[in-house]
Parts: C-alpha cells; structure tokens; sequence
C-alpha cells in the first residue's frame, strides 16, 4: 500500500510537468501561427499599396498635365482637386488632392542645403510657430516636400513666423496683411505681386530678396487621399479602401508661368489614411 502511494505520489508531478510543457507547446504554436498570418496579412498590404502607389504615380503623371481649368485662371485657392476613376465590377476610386505646400519646411542637421541662411529662416519660423502655435503647430509645420512655401496657401501665422525669422524689426503683420489682402483679388502668380508684399514688410532690400526666396508661386506638394467605393456607392472601409500620402509634383495649368522645379510626380509616402503623419482632420468632399 505503501509502495502504491509513492508511486502515485511520483507520477503526479510527472503528469503536471507534461501538462506545463504541452501547454507552452500549443501557446508557442499559437503565437507563431498568429505572427505568420499577421506577416501575411502585411506582406499583403505592402503589396496591394506597392502597386496603387505605382498606379496612381503613373496617372498622375498624366492628369497633372492634362488637368486644365474652365477658364483662366479660374482657379480659387481652396478648391477641391482631384478625380474619380471607374473600376471594375460597378466600384469607383475617388482621388483628392490637398495643399499641403502652404505649411513651413523645418530642416534637419543631416540634410544638405545650397543656401543655409534660407534653412535657419525655415527653422527660425517652424521653432516661432511651436512655441506661439502649441496646439495647432502640426498643421502649421511639415519635415517633407519642396523648401519653399506656396504664397498662396501659407495661412497668417506662417507668414507672419517667416517674416520675423526674416528680421526681428520686419513688419510681419503688415507683411501677412499684404498678402491676404493680395490673395483675395487673385492668386499671387508673378514676382511682382510678391515683391509688391514683401515692401509692406519695411525690411531693406538684401531682407526683403531673403523673404522673396522662402515663397514659391505655385504649389508642388500635395496630401492625397483616395477612398474606394462599392457598386452600391458604399465606402470600402479598412486598410484597401483609404490609403493616402504625401506626393511632390506639379499640376501645369495652375502653373501658368513655369515657375514649379519639379518635372515629375514622386509619392514621398503612401500607407493607410489613419496611420498618415500629421494628417490634419478635413471635411469630405
């Protein structure tokens, strides 16, 4: 009887061990079976925006130079633009694109720069913006896209921001007053129109020309966002039916005197709409 119960005895820690031991077995397997089909389920994600990306690139190529407005420069700063595209099975593909030029360009140490004064202006302005602008500075401040800002779509705080990195003693109210008041008639599309600006600033003319070089004419940065729709005209939620980035080209009917450097469409950054960096609540349209 004794000897029943020690083996009994013995066993039972036996039993226990294997139980412990198949049970992190099927924990492991579960773990890596779950790794394995999250790494598909991104591989294949990756693979569905690779070649939307490439895609929408392409047509944008060709959009961005075919793209022409009803009238002469009938284009009012704020529009919407952008392009639906018809799909397969009854679905659409709605293509939106945002101005994100109007925002500053803060520079990095690493990043090499032709002019370094133009890029100690850019950080001046995007540190003056943060510490004036805590709580909507992300909207105000982008780290991609072209240097310069688009004139036509900088809102007060980053021309006023560019004018004091400019010179502590420039006028930089009169200045972002100019502007706007300038925008409201037309788009600001020659030199002259901003030279006529940048006076107000009562900066002395090597100020004024260092003003000048901060602003571009025309926009070449752009935040697109594009939704899939079902046949039944229903959003195609998640993942594959909002994807969105940040693209650097140059549409050539809002460009009327050439002025864009850029020559070609490039998509910076392309993902899902809801992991988008400092994407920016916008009404849909």
């Amino acid at each position: 009887m004794k000897r029943c119960r020690r083996a009994r005895a013995f066993a039972l820690p036996l039993v226990m061990l294997v139980g412990l031991v198949s049970t992190m077995v099927i924990v492991l397997l579960l773990e890596r079976s779950t790794s394995l089909r999250l790494a598909l389920r991104r591989q294949t994600n990756e693979y569905a925006m690779y070649h939307t990306q490439a895609g929408l690139t392409e047509f944008l190529r060709w959009w961005g130079s075919a793209f022409r407005l009803p009238q002469a420069n009938s284009f009012v700063q704020g529009s919407t633009l952008g392009f639906d595209m018809a799909a397969d099975g009854g679905g659409s593909l709605r293509v939106r694109l945002y101005d994100e030029q109007g925002r500053v360009r803060r520079r990095t140490a690493q990043e090499s720069v032709r002019d370094v004064s133009v890029a100690e202006i850019f950080n001046r302005a995007s540190m003056m913006i943060a510490r004036d602008n805590p709580t909507t500075s992300n909207t105000l401040i982008r780290d991609r896209g072209p240097s310069r800002v688009h004139i036509n779509s900088a809102p007060r705080e980053v021309l006023v921001a560019l004018a004091q990195a400019v010179s502590k003693d420039a006028n930089a109210q009169a200045f972002a007053e100019a502007v706007l008041e300038a925008r409201q008639k037309s788009p600001i599309n020659s030199f002259e129109k901003l030279l006529a600006a940048t006076i107000a600033s009562e900066l002395k003319s090597p100020e004024r020309d260092r003003l000048d070089a901060c602003f571009s004419l025309t926009c070449e940065y752009w935040r697109i966002e594009a939704r899939a729709y079902s046949s039944g005209g229903e959003e195609v939620r998640g993942a594959n039916g909002q994807q969105g980035g940040y693209a650097v080209g140059s549409i050539a009917a809002l460009d009327p005197q050439r002025t864009a450097i850029s020559k070609d469409w490039q998509i910076v950054w392309w993902g899902p709409l809801e992991d988008m960096p400092a994407r920016v609540a916008i009404e849909q349209q």
